[in-house]
């Protein structure tokens, strides 16, 4: 026959709540055993199970398994401890298969447990806990079940008392902190400290926890200590570590190179242990309910970590193709720009001409987020990442392939004719495309066909005229010109009429070695009078004759070319012998 009673005691003794804090299950037990070996098991691994289900979102990184089993038989005037080396053979397979589920074990992180088998009682003790095991019995319960079993056995009562302690910490003792030296790599690959060849501002480095306790109980998961190096590249992160494996994250202009992947960088690791300080007890604070805490001295060490070898460089590479909107090579030359998103920067942009392939290519460029677009398509940019990440398995003097659009950017061409005396007008010509080739002094190729369907910079036969290079487009009829608006300033006219209006930047290839713009318009000034009228063309080019009404401009200019390449608006003021002015404005559709 054998009976059963329950009780619970609680004889607590924590360690500071300053330096860490205890998760701890408490077990009121009622279950039925055939003997006294199944009660010690069933209660322990009741207790280490509940204990699991608490701590499942702690990720704990120390643990405490103790059990306690007095006995006293009928006639004995005192009970005496319980002595079993099976059991406890049993209970150290239990504990250790709990522990071998955690993050501690797998991280190799104070996995050696420390035992203490006497009669009558069994400790097991892993990761931070291991620590604080002693002989002092008074320190051994932290909270506890207690089960009472009687059995009889032949007509002899006995009663044994077990008592099942466990206990996970899931809080950090006192920080600790890594020193590290920070380098990046050169033109020529060599490995050098960082220093201010980067410029004034100094990447961000951070330690995250990749091993035990890496949530939001424990590490403070969010929040992100960084800290830049001095100029020297030596980086310390001061007091806010607790014992773990880390592994380093540096941010700089807009890039983050993360080496957590522990199976990859597992040299780039830094590891906190507890300082391998004894443990004192003698400081203790009395709480409010007059339970008494021991102060614990447990305090995370400070190491200096591995040189941290950045992947950040200076001589990556960034090219490409120039693609059409049908996705074709685009082989005649354009100005290709790539423009920093970090500030700050050592230049506001870089500009190059684009390869008679189709092809472009930025060299030497240093780590950090830029924009790469073709002038005038700053909508079509494509954002290159020339961050040197080793978690996309990139390496340190990179080459990044970005294909960008060129989109021909339209210009509204505006002539602004003024001639005080006589009449102001405005004319327009819409949907006009500009090209012109990487060297200007090579005449474009020769294309034959439809005209109004070629695309500058071309060069067309036009018969009895001779060949002639272009570099803008040929407008349709229904978009050769038209009045804008018109102002008749001379009394003795009271009509206005403008028509065959024409505009292109065109070269002469035979006569003349300079690319010039082409504008006319004709103009008719009619009075009351029939006899009275005014008829007169209004020509800007590379004018041979000396009619007074003409406005020479023989070569473009380059400034002008400049911009119209780079899609920019650009403008030109020119006079004629008869004192009037003429502004062409190119404006660059929005």
């Amino acid at each position: 026959m054998r009976e059963k009673t329950k009780s619970h005691i609680i004889n607590i003794l924590l360690v500071s709540t300053f330096l860490f804090s205890l998760s701890v299950y408490s077990l009121n037990a009622q279950e039925d055993y055939p003997d006294i070996k199944s009660a010690i098991e069933g209660q322990f691994e009741k207790s280490i199970n509940d204990l699991g289900k608490s701590i499942v979102k702690s990720d704990p990184y120390g643990l405490w398994f103790s059990v306690t089993i007095s006995e006293t038989t009928e006639g004995d005037t005192q009970a005496k401890m319980y002595e079993n080396p099976e059991v406890f053979d049993n209970l150290n397979y239990m504990a250790s298969l709990f522990v071998s589920k955690q993050n501690f074990y797998n991280f190799n992180f104070d996995i050696v447990p420390k035992e203490v088998k006497e009669p009558g009682r069994y400790i097991y003790a892993v990761g931070i806990f291991a620590e604080l095991v002693t002989n002092n019995p008074a320190e051994y319960h932290i909270q506890s079940t207690s089960y009472t079993y009687k059995s009889n056995i032949n007509g002899k009562f006995s009663q044994y008392i077990i008592e099942v302690s466990v206990a996970a910490i899931v809080k950090k003792p006192a920080n600790g902190s890594i020193v590290s030296d920070v380098y990046f790599y050169d033109k020529d690959g060599a490995e050098l400290l960082w220093d201010l060849s980067w410029g004034n501002i100094m990447p961000l480095i951070s330690y995250i926890r990749v091993g035990p306790g890496n949530n939001s109980s424990n590490t403070k998961t969010g929040e992100d200590f960084t800290r830049t190096p001095d100029i020297g590249g030596r980086v310390a992160i001061s007091d806010v570590f607790s014992p773990g494996y880390y592994l380093p994250v540096v941010k700089f202009r807009g890039c983050s190179q993360e080496f957590t992947n522990y199976d990859k960088f597992s040299d780039y690791e830094s590891v906190l242990r507890l300082e391998k300080s004894k443990v004192q007890w003698k400081y203790i604070k009395v709480l409010s309910d007059g339970t008494v805490v021991p102060e614990s001295t447990l305090k995370t060490e400070s190491i200096k970590a591995g040189d941290l070898k950045t992947f950040y460089s200076k001589s990556n590479t960034i090219k490409g193709n120039i693609l059409d909107s049908n996705g074709e090579l685009v082989k005649t030359s354009v100005k290709v720009i790539l423009k920093p998103e970090f500030t700050p920067a050592k230049f506001t942009d870089l500009r190059i001409d684009s390869k008679s392939d189709g092809t472009y290519e930025f060299k030497e460029i240093e780590s950090g987020v830029y924009s790469v677009y073709v002038a005038g398509n700053q909508d079509n940019a494509k954002l290159v990442e020339v961050c040197n990440c080793p978690q996309k398995n990139e390496t340190q003097n990179y080459t990044y392939e970005v294909n960008v659009i060129n989109k021909p950017v339209l210009y509204n061409v505006i002539a602004e004719y003024n001639n005080p005396e006589l009449l102001k007008i405005k004319y327009k010509w819409n949907n006009v495309s500009v090209g012109f080739p990487e060297d200007l002094s090579v005449l474009p190729a020769e294309q034959t066909g439809d005209m109004y369907d070629m695309k500058p910079p071309f060069t067309a036969n036009l018969g009895p005229y001779g060949k002639f290079s272009f570099y803008s487009n040929i407008p349709e009829q229904d978009e050769e010109g038209f009045v804008v608006s018109k102002e008749i300033l001379n009394t003795n006219f009271t009509e206005c009429v403008i028509e065959e209006g024409s505009f292109a930047i065109k070269k002469v290839a035979v006569e003349s070695p300079y690319i010039f713009t082409f504008l006319e318009f004709n103009v008719e000034l009619q009075g009351e009078d029939p006899s009275e009228f005014l008829l007169f063309p209004v020509v800007v080019g590379c004018v041979n004759d000396n009619s007074p009404y003409a406005f020479k401009w023989n070569k473009l200019d380059e400034a002008i070319i400049t911009k119209l390449n780079n899609g920019e608006s650009a403008v030109k003021t020119l006079t004629n012998q008869k004192g009037a002015s003429m502004t062409i404005k190119f404006e660059p559709q929005k």
